[in-house]
Protein backbone atom coordinates (compact mmCIF):
# COMPACT_ATOMS: atom_id res chain seq x y z
CA UNK A 1 0.00 0.00 0.00
CA UNK A 2 1.40 3.58 -0.49
CA UNK A 3 2.10 6.32 1.26
CA UNK A 4 -0.81 7.65 3.10
CA UNK A 5 -2.98 10.86 1.58
CA UNK A 6 -3.97 13.09 3.68
CA UNK A 7 -6.30 15.24 1.93
CA UNK A 8 -7.71 18.94 3.77
CA UNK A 9 -11.37 17.00 4.21
CA UNK A 10 -9.97 14.29 5.95
CA UNK A 11 -7.48 16.17 8.28
CA UNK A 12 -9.82 15.95 11.04
CA UNK A 13 -10.32 12.22 10.68
CA UNK A 14 -6.90 11.92 10.63
CA UNK A 15 -6.25 13.90 13.73
CA UNK A 16 -8.50 11.30 15.61
CA UNK A 17 -7.99 8.15 13.91
CA UNK A 18 -4.47 8.27 13.66
CA UNK A 19 -2.67 4.73 13.78
CA UNK A 20 -0.15 4.06 11.31
CA UNK A 21 1.40 0.78 11.05
CA UNK A 22 3.64 -0.79 9.03
CA UNK A 23 5.95 -4.15 9.71
CA UNK A 24 7.60 -4.57 6.32
CA UNK A 25 7.60 -7.73 4.83
CA UNK A 26 10.94 -7.22 3.20
CA UNK A 27 14.80 -5.86 4.78
CA UNK A 28 14.90 -4.67 8.49
CA UNK A 29 14.32 -2.25 10.43
CA UNK A 30 16.56 0.30 11.86
CA UNK A 31 16.32 -1.24 15.47
CA UNK A 32 16.74 -4.92 14.39
CA UNK A 33 20.26 -3.89 12.64
CA UNK A 34 21.91 -2.56 15.86
CA UNK A 35 23.56 -5.56 18.19
CA UNK A 36 20.96 -5.43 20.84
CA UNK A 37 18.70 -8.63 20.91
CA UNK A 38 15.98 -8.73 18.66
CA UNK A 39 12.64 -7.38 18.91
CA UNK A 40 11.10 -10.83 19.58
CA UNK A 41 11.76 -9.61 22.95
CA UNK A 42 9.43 -6.51 22.82
CA UNK A 43 6.26 -8.55 21.45
CA UNK A 44 3.22 -5.96 23.02
CA UNK A 45 0.83 -8.92 23.97
CA UNK A 46 -2.45 -8.83 22.07
CA UNK A 47 -1.19 -5.48 19.93
CA UNK A 48 -1.20 -6.19 16.44
CA UNK A 49 1.06 -3.41 15.33
CA UNK A 50 3.93 -5.22 17.27
CA UNK A 51 6.47 -7.50 15.78
CA UNK A 52 5.01 -11.05 17.13
CA UNK A 53 7.20 -13.60 17.96
CA UNK A 54 7.10 -14.00 21.82
CA UNK A 55 3.73 -12.72 24.36
CA UNK A 56 4.99 -10.37 26.96
CA UNK A 57 2.61 -12.33 29.29
CA UNK A 58 4.46 -15.60 28.68
CA UNK A 59 7.71 -14.00 29.55
CA UNK A 60 9.72 -11.56 30.84
CA UNK A 61 13.46 -11.08 29.73
CA UNK A 62 15.54 -9.85 32.91
CA UNK A 63 19.08 -10.13 31.17
CA UNK A 64 21.98 -11.47 31.84
CA UNK A 65 22.77 -14.33 34.03
CA UNK A 66 26.26 -13.21 35.31
CA UNK A 67 27.01 -10.89 38.24
CA UNK A 68 28.85 -8.41 36.04
CA UNK A 69 28.68 -4.71 38.02
CA UNK A 70 27.36 -2.21 36.18
CA UNK A 71 28.58 1.79 36.08
CA UNK A 72 27.75 3.90 39.28
CA UNK A 73 26.20 6.42 36.51
CA UNK A 74 23.60 3.53 35.37
CA UNK A 75 22.36 2.91 38.80
CA UNK A 76 22.17 5.88 39.93
CA UNK A 77 19.71 6.78 36.59
CA UNK A 78 17.58 3.43 37.58
CA UNK A 79 17.46 4.78 41.21
CA UNK A 80 16.08 8.13 39.71
CA UNK A 81 13.69 5.91 37.45
CA UNK A 82 12.43 4.03 40.49
CA UNK A 83 11.70 6.60 43.10
CA UNK A 84 10.18 8.93 40.31
CA UNK A 85 7.62 5.77 39.36
CA UNK A 86 6.57 4.63 43.23
CA UNK A 87 8.79 1.54 42.46
CA UNK A 88 8.33 0.28 45.88
CA UNK A 89 4.53 -0.65 44.77
CA UNK A 90 5.68 -2.07 41.23
CA UNK A 91 4.41 -5.60 40.57
CA UNK A 92 7.84 -6.84 40.04
CA UNK A 93 10.79 -5.23 40.88
CA UNK A 94 13.75 -8.13 41.60
CA UNK A 95 16.86 -6.43 42.04
CA UNK A 96 15.63 -2.86 41.73
CA UNK A 97 16.49 -0.85 45.19
CA UNK A 98 18.94 -3.39 46.61
CA UNK A 99 22.30 -4.06 47.05
CA UNK A 100 22.59 -6.38 44.24
CA UNK A 101 24.86 -4.01 41.43
CA UNK A 102 24.58 -6.28 38.44
CA UNK A 103 21.64 -4.65 36.99
CA UNK A 104 21.88 -6.30 34.15
CA UNK A 105 20.43 -9.53 36.17
CA UNK A 106 17.08 -7.06 37.38
CA UNK A 107 13.73 -7.25 36.08
CA UNK A 108 13.03 -5.51 32.89
CA UNK A 109 16.55 -5.37 32.13
CA UNK A 110 18.26 -6.10 29.15
CA UNK A 111 21.31 -6.35 28.29
CA UNK A 112 23.71 -6.71 25.09
CA UNK A 113 26.92 -9.12 25.37
CA UNK A 114 29.36 -6.57 26.42
CA UNK A 115 26.96 -5.54 29.48
CA UNK A 116 25.81 -2.23 28.02
CA UNK A 117 22.00 -2.13 29.23
CA UNK A 118 19.89 -1.70 25.67
CA UNK A 119 16.59 -2.60 26.91
CA UNK A 120 13.85 -1.38 29.76
CA UNK A 121 11.22 -3.98 29.59
CA UNK A 122 8.42 -3.28 32.49
CA UNK A 123 4.93 -2.83 30.89
CA UNK A 124 1.89 -3.65 33.29
CA UNK A 125 4.12 -2.92 36.16
CA UNK A 126 2.48 -0.44 38.35
CA UNK A 127 5.04 2.50 36.92
CA UNK A 128 2.88 5.30 38.56
CA UNK A 129 4.48 9.00 38.07
CA UNK A 130 7.03 10.41 35.58
CA UNK A 131 9.66 9.48 33.88
CA UNK A 132 12.76 11.99 35.81
CA UNK A 133 15.28 13.99 33.45
CA UNK A 134 17.82 12.47 35.75
CA UNK A 135 16.96 9.16 34.62
CA UNK A 136 18.53 10.20 31.32
CA UNK A 137 20.87 13.19 32.78
CA UNK A 138 22.34 11.15 35.09
CA UNK A 139 24.13 8.55 32.67
CA UNK A 140 26.49 9.58 29.43
CA UNK A 141 26.26 5.50 28.74
CA UNK A 142 22.45 5.38 28.58
CA UNK A 143 22.55 7.81 26.08
CA UNK A 144 24.96 5.54 23.83
CA UNK A 145 23.32 2.29 24.68
CA UNK A 146 19.95 2.48 25.40
CA UNK A 147 17.45 1.49 22.08
CA UNK A 148 14.39 0.15 23.63
CA UNK A 149 11.54 1.69 26.46
CA UNK A 150 8.99 -0.46 26.68
CA UNK A 151 6.47 1.14 29.96
CA UNK A 152 2.83 0.62 28.48
CA UNK A 153 -0.12 -0.01 30.46
CA UNK A 154 1.27 1.38 33.25
CA UNK A 155 0.09 4.92 34.80
CA UNK A 156 3.36 7.05 32.88
CA UNK A 157 2.27 10.43 33.42
CA UNK A 158 5.12 12.56 31.14
CA UNK A 159 8.31 11.77 29.59
CA UNK A 160 11.11 13.70 30.15
CA UNK A 161 11.90 16.96 27.99
CA UNK A 162 15.96 15.50 28.20
CA UNK A 163 14.97 12.33 26.10
CA UNK A 164 16.57 13.19 22.91
CA UNK A 165 19.58 12.62 24.51
CA UNK A 166 19.16 8.69 23.93
CA UNK A 167 20.54 8.91 20.48
CA UNK A 168 20.28 5.44 19.85
CA UNK A 169 16.30 4.85 20.97
CA UNK A 170 14.78 2.86 18.35
CA UNK A 171 11.82 1.53 20.29
CA UNK A 172 9.47 3.40 22.25
CA UNK A 173 6.11 1.74 23.79
CA UNK A 174 4.44 4.07 26.22
CA UNK A 175 0.56 3.04 25.20
CA UNK A 176 -2.40 2.65 27.41
CA UNK A 177 -1.05 4.17 30.05
CA UNK A 178 -3.69 6.69 32.39
CA UNK A 179 -3.71 10.04 31.88
CA UNK A 180 -2.04 12.53 29.27
CA UNK A 181 1.27 11.54 28.02
CA UNK A 182 3.28 14.51 26.46
CA UNK A 183 5.72 13.44 23.59
CA UNK A 184 8.62 15.78 23.92
CA UNK A 185 10.05 17.75 20.95
CA UNK A 186 13.74 16.30 20.96
CA UNK A 187 12.27 12.73 20.65
CA UNK A 188 13.17 14.05 17.10
CA UNK A 189 16.67 13.59 17.96
CA UNK A 190 16.19 10.20 18.37
CA UNK A 191 16.40 6.99 16.34
CA UNK A 192 13.00 6.20 16.62
CA UNK A 193 11.79 3.60 14.23
CA UNK A 194 8.58 2.26 16.33
CA UNK A 195 7.04 4.75 18.67
CA UNK A 196 3.51 3.08 20.37
CA UNK A 197 1.66 6.05 22.09
CA UNK A 198 -1.83 4.29 21.70
CA UNK A 199 -4.26 4.04 23.70
CA UNK A 200 -6.44 0.65 23.21
CA UNK A 201 -9.11 -1.19 24.72
CA UNK A 202 -8.26 -4.46 24.96
CA UNK A 203 -5.89 -3.80 28.50
CA UNK A 204 -9.03 -2.65 31.10
CA UNK A 205 -8.69 -1.27 33.63
CA UNK A 206 -5.92 1.44 32.48
CA UNK A 207 -7.35 4.51 30.78
CA UNK A 208 -5.24 5.11 27.94
CA UNK A 209 -3.27 8.14 27.19
CA UNK A 210 -5.03 11.35 26.24
CA UNK A 211 -2.28 13.35 23.99
CA UNK A 212 -2.76 17.08 23.25
CA UNK A 213 -0.05 17.95 20.86
CA UNK A 214 2.20 16.19 18.07
CA UNK A 215 5.53 17.93 17.62
CA UNK A 216 7.06 18.83 14.55
CA UNK A 217 9.62 16.91 15.59
CA UNK A 218 8.53 14.04 14.76
CA UNK A 219 8.94 14.54 10.83
CA UNK A 220 12.75 14.46 11.94
CA UNK A 221 12.71 10.88 12.55
CA UNK A 222 13.99 9.84 9.43
CA UNK A 223 13.88 5.78 10.20
CA UNK A 224 10.27 6.14 11.61
CA UNK A 225 8.25 2.79 10.53
CA UNK A 226 5.40 2.81 12.75
CA UNK A 227 3.46 5.46 14.60
CA UNK A 228 0.10 4.32 16.50
CA UNK A 229 -1.17 7.62 17.59
CA UNK A 230 -4.62 5.91 17.74
CA UNK A 231 -7.33 6.91 20.42
CA UNK A 232 -6.09 9.82 21.43
CA UNK A 233 -7.65 13.20 21.42
CA UNK A 234 -5.03 15.21 19.48
CA UNK A 235 -5.43 18.82 19.40
CA UNK A 236 -3.61 21.30 17.25
CA UNK A 237 -2.37 20.96 13.31
CA UNK A 238 -0.48 17.68 13.24
CA UNK A 239 3.09 18.35 10.41
CA UNK A 240 2.22 17.26 7.47
CA UNK A 241 6.01 16.36 6.42
CA UNK A 242 5.70 13.12 8.72
CA UNK A 243 3.57 11.49 6.00
CA UNK A 244 6.43 12.16 3.64
CA UNK A 245 8.29 10.29 5.93
CA UNK A 246 10.03 7.48 3.42
CA UNK A 247 10.05 4.39 5.59
CA UNK A 248 6.70 5.03 6.85
CA UNK A 249 3.27 3.38 5.32
CA UNK A 250 0.03 1.87 6.23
Amino acid sequence: MGPLQCTPCLFLFCLTALALVLVGPHGRSAAQQTSFPSLKWWTSGGDEWWPRSLDLHQRVPTGRTDEQPCPQDVLAAFKALYLATDGQHWVSRGGWNTSQVACCTWQGIQCDSKGNVVGIFLPANNLTGSVPEDFISSSSRLQRTLAMIHIGRNRIKSLPENIGLLSQLSVLDVSNNSGSVNIPASLGNTSLAYLHIGNGTQHPPFEGVRLVEVPDSLADLKQLRVLDLSHNSLDGPLNPEIFNLKHLEV
